[in-house]
């Protein structure tokens, strides 16, 4: 990929939040967005969390469907 790394601005004092949770995929779409969620790791865009693993900041993925009806994927 080419470009400048991203850098994510955050508002001055804004304060850590983690999900402990996870967000719930429909069922039918749980393996196309489990084969996208490795490829992204692959590529090093993301990262697996080990539990028990002290995170600052943690956002849940959202999966959402688009017009068609089929999958689309966070970005």
């Amino acid at each position: 990929m080419a470009g400048a790394p991203h850098h994510t601005h955050l508002l001055p004092g804004a304060k850590p939040h983690a999900c402990h949770t996870p967000a719930s995929v429909p069922k039918h779409w749980e393996t196309e967005v489990k084969q996208q969620f490795n490829n992204d790791v692959w590529k090093g865009v993301i990262r697996p969390v080990s539990a028990g693993e002290a995170m600052e900041w943690c956002a849940r993925m959202v999966v959402v469907s688009k017009k068609s009806g089929r999958l689309k994927y966070p970005y």
